[in-house]
């Protein structure tokens, strides 16, 4: 109770109930004025918030694919580097079986020709030796039929000629 109705007046004479109608009418015109406004606003920061969520999520969700695509090129690329070695060791082999074997081919080669050439040379040797020995029995005969030779002589001449084919024998081998 107030002063003023202890003093037996009514209610609507009393200050405090008319300070809190005005109150209370002042509340309704600025709930009136600013509800709508504030509504809005609010629906508006709720939009903005979630429109911003969805890009956060949107760009999470890109991340995540490029992440994944990266992860799977690595992989490919680390898949198409292991075929590139494992085709250079093959090719690495495959040259080096190849090398050994025209290798061996040309050796093969060379030993057939230096034998050829070896045998020619000892052919030609032979005959040279034998055309050498016969050059020498001519010259024996002819000193012979020429000179009257001693039995001594004949020996000497022989002698000298089997030396000489000995020699010519021995720078062949």
């Amino acid at each position: 109770m107030t002063l003023l109705a202890s003093a037996g007046l009514p209610w609507y004479v009393d200050p405090a109930f008319w300070t809190g109608l005005a109150f209370l009418a002042f509340a309704a015109v600025l709930f009136r004025l600013a509800a709508a406004p504030l509504a809005r606003a609010l629906r508006e920061r709720q939009r903005r918030i979630e429109g911003q969520l969805q890009q956060a999520e949107e760009a999470a969700r890109v991340v995540r694919e490029l992440r994944l695509q990266q992860q799977e090129r690595r992989r490919q690329a680390k898949l198409e580097a292991a075929q590139i070695v494992e085709e250079a060791k093959r090719d690495a082999e495959r040259a080096r079986r190849e090398l050994v074997q025209r290798a061996g081919e040309d050796l093969e080669r060379l030993k057939l020709r230096a034998r050829r050439e070896i045998e020619l040379a000892k052919r030609k040797a032979i005959h040279d030796l034998a055309d050498r020995g016969a050059d020498i029995a001519v010259d024996v005969a002819e000193q012979t039929l020429r000179g009257g030779m001693s039995p001594a002589d004949d020996d000497r001449l022989v002698q000298a000629a089997l030396s000489e084919m000995d020699q010519a024998a021995g720078r062949l081998q």
